[in-house]
């Protein structure tokens, strides 16, 4: 699926920034979602399904960036009415599984 090429990145993980609150997609092909409002729709939970979110493990931010996600989540499921896929949750800034703090 050519969608499955653009949204996963060459890592295969996604990192989340506290200050943004948001997951840095600029390795992915995130800017095809602003071609069509149908193409976004469709695509719009395939890129967590696709790579394995990770959120800092330094101090409160880590955890709460996480519960913040979770929330979020929860919230989307109730108007989709179904809870998106996510392929893996981890901790810490690391390449592959090596070095990094899964849950």
């Amino acid at each position: 699926m050519i969608w499955e090429a653009a949204f996963t990145s060459p890592t295969g993980t996604l990192h989340f920034s506290p200050t943004t609150r948001r997951f840095d997609v600029s390795t992915i092909g995130a800017g095809l979602l602003t071609a069509c409002h149908l193409t976004a729709l469709e695509t719009q939970w395939l890129a967590p399904r696709l790579n394995t979110l990770r959120f800092p493990n330094h101090g409160a931010a880590g955890p709460n960036a996480l519960l913040s996600f979770c929330k979020r989540r929860t919230q989307v499921a109730a108007t989709l009415g179904y809870l998106p896929d996510v392929k893996g949750v981890g901790f810490g800034n690391c390449k592959g599984d090596l070095g990094c703090e899964k849950i």
